[in-house]
Parts: structure tokens; sequence; C-alpha cells
């Protein structure tokens, strides 16, 4: 029999750290107003900086009322106005979170088409297309599309704020993410040097946050190496990396956590993968809710951890539920096309 884990390369956490993109796009989201027109543009501003805060927070529901009202303002500006897109962009995240993934692309195409419209040279295009980017890697088999994205998303970024911007660490790290999920292991090993590399220049909280992110991918692709001490020590350093800046339920935990027991698993240490499970199963309830693809996924693993300490009863309820969740979703292909088989990894040692 084989031994299946699932590798989550940190789509969640990059999301959920506030990237420059999003915080320029804010800025540069149209010329400075006067007037009336100054009062509307600053409420705006003050809405779609709110609901992206609270989306950091994880309060995903708090934060699509407020993008919501966000976009009530925007459209005051007229149909093709830019703070539209901006907006959009929030609240495709916020019903990506939802497990909305059709309404979430819907939000991301119309915006892109209004900041291509624009001319398609700003900023606000850059954290569109790398969030389409991502909602792609969650169908599971469109990696594809995802790669050509994040390829676009850089070359703009790196065309306005040049290859050494801090702001280009979530695009590096998630473009290298999507090597990983593609195999190709050389590509994604060159990526990480240069955003570790970004990382050394940068010393701000912002960047923290990234790095954090950059130490769970470090550690996937370790594992995926062979390097499984290498791996572990990653993961236990991104995870020691969110416990110092974030409140200790925070969702960016979830999957350094969950990748930690993954390895685990993979090495026959099913007892050292349980708390580790465990914790970010309890995570996934109480911030997602328990029918959220999310609970899912990690209720899948859960299972595993289960039957390999001899609870085959409690394994196979673990399986149904985390079945009777994914059946919700059925457009999330991520669940089952991410799994990765072992014996395969160990092929060549």
């Amino acid at each position: 029999m084989h031994l299946h884990v699932c590798v989550a390369t940190g789509r969640l956490e990059m999301i959920l750290t506030k990237s420059v993109f999003a915080a320029v796009a804010l800025s540069l989201a149209a010329g400075p107003p006067t007037g009336r027109a100054a009062s509307d543009d600053n409420l705006w501003r003050s809405l779609a900086t709110k609901a992206q805060d609270l989306r950091i927070d994880g309060r995903f529901t708090e934060s699509h009322q407020v993008a919501r009202q966000a976009l009530q303002e925007a459209e005051r500006f007229g149909p093709t106005d830019i703070r539209i897109a901006v907006t959009l962009n929030e609240i495709g995240l916020d019903y990506f979170y939802q497990g909305r993934y059709r309404e979430a692309e819907s939000a991301y195409l119309r915006g892109i088409r209004l900041a291509e419209r624009d001319g398609g040279h700003r900023l606000d295009l850059v954290s569109l297309l790398a969030n389409m980017a991502l909602l792609r890697r969650e169908d599971g088999s469109r990696y594809a599309e995802a790669e050509r994205l994040l390829r676009r998303a850089l070359e703009l970024a790196e065309s306005q704020l040049g290859p050494d911007h801090p702001g280009l660490l979530s695009l590096v790290t998630d473009l290298a993410a999507v090597y990983v999920d593609r195999r190709h292991y050389s590509q994604a090993q060159d990526l990480l040097g240069r955003t570790f590399l970004l990382v050394g220049k940068n010393p701000d909280p912002h960047i923290a946050a990234a790095e954090s992110a950059l130490n769970n991918l470090g550690g996937i692709l370790s594992y995926k190496m062979q390097r499984y001490s290498e791996a572990i020590f990653y993961l236990n350093r991104a995870i020691t990396s969110h416990e110092q800046r974030l409140r200790p339920n925070h969702p960016n935990l979830i999957y350094p956590l969950l990748n930690l027991a993954r390895v685990y698993l993979g090495l026959h240490a099913a007892h050292a993968a349980e708390p580790r499970v465990l914790r970010a199963l309890a995570i996934a309830e109480s911030e997602f809710g328990p029918d959220h693809p999310l609970t899912a996924e990690v209720l899948s693993s859960y299972a595993k951890v289960l039957r390999k300490t001899g609870r085959k009863k409690e394994a196979s309820a673990a399986e149904h539920r985390a079945a009777a969740i994914a059946a919700l979703y059925p457009s999330r292909g991520g669940l089952t096309n991410s799994i990765v088989d072992i014996s395969d990894l160990r092929a060549h040692r």
C-alpha cells in the first residue's frame, strides 16, 4: 500500500500577508481629487483599507461586508473607475476564503478587464493577476495558466519597481510554489534563493511575514527533494515566526502546521504528526467553519494519522466527513490533485 501525503505550498498565508501591491494600488487608484470628490475618495480609501485589514486578521465575513460598501463608493466615480478594480480584488479574496471560487473568479476577471482598460501598466493589475493565479492553482490542474499569470505579474512589477524591490517577494514566492506544483524543483530552488536574498536586504514587519511563507515553501521543497531534516527545520521556523507575530489561532499557521504533520507522516512518525494536524484542524474549524474546503483538507490528513495509529473507525469517520465537505465544492480540485505519492519521492534515494 502506498502512503499518500498532500503538500500545500502556502497559498493561504501569501494572500493573508498585506502585499505592497495592495497598498500601492490604494495610493495610486486615482489622481488627487478636490472638493466633494476628495471627501468621497477618502471614504472609499478608508473602507478599502479597513476591509484589507480585517481580511489579514482572518475576519473574512466582516471584511466582505466592508468591501461591498467600498465597492458602492467606488462605483460613484463612474463604471470604469480604477477604484472599482482595486475593490474587486478585495472582494475576490473574500469569496476565495468562503470557498466561493466562481464568484471569486468573476470578481477578478472584472477587475482585470478594468485595470487593463486603464492602460494595463498599473500595480493594481499585478495584485489581480497574482490572485487569479492562486485561484487557478486551487483548481488543482491549471498550473500552466497560473505560471503564465504570475510571470506576467512579475514582469509588470519589475518594470515598475525594479528587480530588488521587497514587493516582489510574494510574486517570486508564488511562482516558486507553482514550480513545486509542477515538480520543477531546480527552478523553484533558484527562485527561493532569490527571495531569501531579498528578505536579507529588507528587514521590516511585512518582509518578516513573507519570510514565514518562504520558510513554509522551503520546507515543502526540501521534503520533495528528500532533505527531510532540512524540511522539518524550515517548517518549525515558519511556525515560530508566525507565533511571534500573530494571534495563536491565526489562519496563517494552518499550512505550516499541516505541512509539518505531513512530513512526519511521510517519515512514519504519526505520533509526532498528530498534535500538529489537530492544531491545524482546530484553527481551520474556528476560523473558516466546519464545512469549509480547507477544513476538509486538514481532515483528510488527520484521517491518515488515525489510520497509521490503528484507529480505523475514527479514520473512516474523518474520511467520510472530508468527502462530504469536498462534495460541496466540486470546482475545487486541490484536495485530490495535489496529492504526492511518497514512494515516488523515495524511488531515487
